[in-house]
């Protein structure tokens, strides 16, 4: 089936949403035959969403529909940058930000401060383009069954329940960060919440993988 290459917001949501879910399974199985047990591995205190997956879904996507044209090689290395990128950005934030890392390519071979790698800059590459000549030529049907209208409310509602709980995990994350970094005391009725209802063992709980660097 050919892809027609539209491009909307409702097609990159249901792409995120895939991707994020999608991402705290694979992590969740990784974890389960490494470690023993299962983790999930989420970016937000409410929702099951590892986004980092779902923004590479949602990018790949977008990078067959405006690469269509271009060659392989082409491809392989604008997907492989721009992971890259979003990957030492999001690196970047935790580190200077929050005094904190999510992940490590401490003993990866050619990895710049722990947060980019070769291995997983090649791997990145390859993805896309299993995603861009694989699945993106196969998902029309798929977009036209979620194109209905009451789909499309969904899309619109969840997209606003997903805003808050990203922006509140912000907030709660922030908190976690001042509390265990420089001991700050809450300063208003919505940081007393945050520390009641959020506080050191739970957000370790939620996000099992980060780690404060001090």
């Amino acid at each position: 089936m050919e892809n027609k290459g539209k491009i909307s917001f409702n097609r990159l949501f249901w792409l995120f949403m895939a991707g994020s879910l999608l991402g705290v399974v694979i992590e969740g199985v990784f974890c389960y035959f490494k470690f023993g047990h299962w983790e999930t591995h989420t970016v937000t205190v409410w929702g099951p969403f590892c986004s980092i997956y779902g923004l590479g879904m949602a990018g790949f996507y977008v990078g067959s529909v405006l690469m269509k044209n271009k060659s392989l090689l082409f491809k392989f290395v604008m997907y492989a940058v721009i992971a890259d990128i979003i990957e030492l950005i999001c690196g970047l934030v935790l580190r200077y930000g929050l005094n904190m890392k999510a992940w490590t390519y401490k003993n990866h071979f050619m990895n710049f401060k722990e947060m980019i790698c070769l291995d997983m800059t090649l791997a990145w590459g390859l993805f896309g383009i299993l995603f861009s000549q694989l699945l993106a030529p196969r998902l029309e049907g798929i977009f036209n069954f979620l194109d209905k209208k009451l789909l499309n409310v969904f899309c619109v509602a969840f997209s606003v329940f997903f805003m808050v709980d990203l922006i509140f995990s912000g907030a709660c994350m922030i908190r976690y960060a001042e509390r265990h970094n420089k001991g700050t005391a809450p300063s208003n009725s919505c940081e007393e919440f945050i520390d009641r209802h959020y506080d050191d063992a739970r957000m370790k709980k939620i996000f099992c993988e980060w780690r404060f660097l001090s």
